[in-house]
């Protein structure tokens, strides 16, 4: 009997079949889900970017959980690496630049973290640059202020240096990292603090003042560093090379090329001979071109290059970076500009010359008829060191040291053994900006303290890079020693010394009322009347007994002019004072006489912070001064030689009653002794506009006549003093 199924059955077979495809479809799709989820991503970053870089070992990623993993860190130059992080990793040796960890059940990131390299110590050698100053205009912003300036001539270069002092040895962090010193001209006042100073050495108190040169990160070239020049003296005297040819000298590769001669035929026909004729000026072998071009491949991109030749006859050929030329003599090209490249000649006689390219290279071909060529030679490029540019500051005043004994391994290689004598500089990281180029700071907190060392004499040659361009330098006494140091500011004496000269009164005030109460009349002001009469003006005023012992001027604003006061009750009082010409010095003083008040001077701030001071004249003071200084003010710069002679007054910080304005005394302690003076020298006037509290006046100023030759006013102490019955 015949089967016969019916369509409903055959439609539940198919539905059955269906089914079961696609349950198995399903459980291989979750098969390979369930495979994928056992493997997961290693992503590796660095932290701050830049700072090195991050490499995954085993470089097999995607991997399963709990597959160990290695991992290298490797920092940059001017970067140290300082740890692995990764929430939930449990790192081998988060610290180590190579370690390991098992990977997780997740996909990660794991960064390498750096941080600016220790600052090293720097051994600082005095320099006879090659060429003129730079004479770049730059805006400098550090932390005692802002400057605008011009940069001058180089005056010193530095290396890293490893320093050995008693057990420690400092190593060298940075050794890409120079730096080229050179001397600033501005005409701003420059500015003195007194800063706390911390280092290897201990902590010292010093002034300083400036600033008075700029450091700039330089990458130093030496001989044998970088590409070296290709001189033939690889290759073997009368070897002919045809078009085609390829040969290699110094590490470049040439290969020879057709020529096109003047009335533009191509040849093949020529060739390159290695001679020893010394055609190109240059003593060993040589290449002459006859009738080819030479490619010259360095295996990288230029920034420049250099050659001499020697050219006698026919045309020439150049091509850079695709830019072909064809022309009859150097002489042609010279000051042409071909394929981005500026092109520069320098004709030695004789049909010898230097041919000098400035620009980036990336293809150079050079041929002709009866061509000489030798020495060619790449410019290594500009490769920026990390580190800050630095504003130096004269240390003008230091607590005396003894002696310290250093051993200083730097990268010329000459006598370690040092002596650290005294600090000369104080060097603040500082922001630069020269022309559209913004260079910030790295590390505000980096400073560095230079130190007088014993020198020696040696003789190094330098090729300098920097933001300036190329430079060489000879280098020729080592002088400073650079060490890393901490800085703190501290408070800046709340006066100058002040240089007094007699005035002229052109016009200016009426004779005019004021109340006056000082320390000699305290709860008892007195009324004076100001007179309009011949008497001082006060420049702030820089004091040196020595080159590192003095004062400089630490509010350029500040000045004093000083009225002649009618005050009807004078007074004698004894005053024991102590100042930088002494301590315990007794005098007897009788009034008041006279009335400095803090003036504008014209191309000056208006005197913020400055007291008045109430004059007694000094009408016993014991011994006399009779000390020699250097004075340098706002009338003198450079400084001159004074004599210090004798106390001529003693002054008070006062308040003033004018006109119902009180002006109260800020600076209680601070008082002033004035001393005459002797200079010698000529007699001359100075016309000047001045203005304060009483109006604007004209004057002139009478500079020394070697007989009234002004006054010195010293900050002082006051350290007790006493009502006095005056002498008859």
């Amino acid at each position: 009997m015949k089967a016969i199924f019916s369509l409903r059955k055959h439609s539940y077979l198919k539905i059955v079949g269906t089914l079961l495809i696609a349950i198995a479809l399903i459980a291989g799709v979750v098969g390979c889900e369930g495979e994928g989820e056992d493997e997961y991503t290693l992503t590796m970053t660095v932290n701050p970017a830049g700072g090195g870089t991050a490499m995954d070992v085993t470089d097999t990623s995607p991997y399963a959980e709990g597959e160990v993993i290695s991992i290298k860190a490797v920092a940059a130059a001017g970067y140290q690496f300082v740890d692995w992080t990764d929430t939930g990793v449990a790192f081998d040796n988060p610290s180590a630049e190579e370690t390991t960890f098992a990977m997780p059940a997740r996909d990660i990131t794991v960064t390498a973290n750096f941080e600016l390299a220790p600052l090293d110590h720097f051994k600082g050698y005095w320099v006879d640059p090659a060429g003129g100053p730079p004479g770049e205009i730059v805006s400098l912003q550090d932390q005692f202020g802002t400057f605008d300036a011009i940069v001058g001539s180089a005056t010193m270069f530095c290396n890293p240096t490893e320093k050995m002092h008693g057990s420690v040895t400092t190593p060298i962090a940075n050794p890409e990292a120079h730096l080229t010193i050179y001397d600033l001209l501005y005409e701003d006042e420059p500015v003195a603090r007194r800063v706390e100073i911390t280092n290897q050495f201990g902590t010292q108190n010093l002034t300083v003042y400036g600033p008075v040169k700029l450091a700039v990160p330089t990458q130093k070239v030496e001989a044998g560093s970088g590409l070296p020049c290709v001189d033939f003296e690889d290759l073997t005297v009368d070897t002919v090379y045809v078009v085609t040819d390829t040969f290699s000298d110094s590490g470049a590769t040439m290969t020879v090329k057709e020529f096109q001669w003047s009335g533009g035929t191509w040849t093949s026909d020529g060739t390159a001979t290695v001679d020893d004729e010394q055609q190109a000026g240059r003593t060993g072998l040589d290449i002459n071109c006859n009738n080819v071009n030479i490619n010259f491949d360095f295996g990288s991109s230029l920034n420049g290059l250099s050659l001499l030749y020697g050219e006698y006859g026919g045309n020439l050929n150049i091509d850079i970076n695709g830019t072909f030329q064809n022309f009859e003599n150097f002489a042609d090209i010279d000051g042409l500009t071909i394929g981005g490249v500026d092109v520069a000649l320098t004709d030695l006689g004789g049909g010898l010359g230097k041919l000098e390219l400035d620009g980036v290279i990336n293809s150079f071909d050079l041929g002709g008829q009866e061509l000489w060529v030798d020495d060619i030679c790449p410019t290594v490029p500009y490769e920026p060191p990390l580190l800050d540019h630095y504003l130096l500051y004269d240390v003008v005043e230091s607590p005396p040291m003894e002696p310290i004994t250093v051993v200083l391994n730097d990268q010329f290689e000459v006598e370690p053994d040092a002596q650290v004598l005294m600090p000369r500089f104080l060097a603040n990281p500082v922001k630069k900006t020269h022309g559209d180029e913004v260079t910030d700071i790295l590390d505000a907190d980096r400073h560095l303290l230079f130190y007088e060392i014993t020198t020696e004499e040696i003789s190094v040659d330098v090729e300098a890079k920097n933001q300036f361009g190329d430079q060489d330098f000879v280098a020729y006494q080592s002088a400073f020693l650079a060490v890393p140091s901490e800085k703190v500011e501290l408070p800046t004496p709340a006066l100058n010394h002040f240089r007094g000269y007699w005035v002229d009164p052109v016009e200016g005030i009426a004779d005019t009322l004021v109340l006056l109460e000082d320390q000699f009349h305290a709860g008892d002001p007195i009324t004076a009347t100001v007179m309009y009469e011949e008497w001082f003006f006060c420049n702030p005023a820089a004091k040196w007994f020595g080159e590192a012992d003095g004062s400089p001027i630490w509010h350029p604003d500040h000045h004093l002019y000083i009225y002649g006061l009618d005050y009807a009750a004078p007074e004698c009082w004894q005053v024991e004072v102590s100042n930088q010409f002494g301590g315990a010095q007794l005098l007897t003083v009788f009034g008041p006489v006279a009335l400095a008040v803090p003036t504008q001077k014209e191309g000056h701030e208006p005197p913020i912070g400055l007291d008045h001071y109430l004059l007694y004249t000094v009408i016993d003071y014991g011994t006399s001064v009779n000390k020699g200084v250097y004075l340098g003010d706002q009338f003198f710069t450079p400084s001159q030689f004074a004599e210090v002679t004798v106390p001529a007054f003693f002054a008070n910080p006062v308040q003033k009653t004018h006109d119902d304005v009180v002006t109260p005394i800020e600076h209680y302690n601070a008082h002033l002794v004035f001393y005459d003076l002797i200079i010698a020298g000529g007699w001359s006037t100075d016309f000047i506009t001045v203005d304060n509290q009483f109006g604007t006046q004209e004057i002139v100023a009478y500079y020394p006549n070697g007989e009234d030759d002004g006054i010195l006013a010293v900050p002082s102490a006051k350290l007790w003093w006493e009502s006095s019955t005056c002498p008859l």
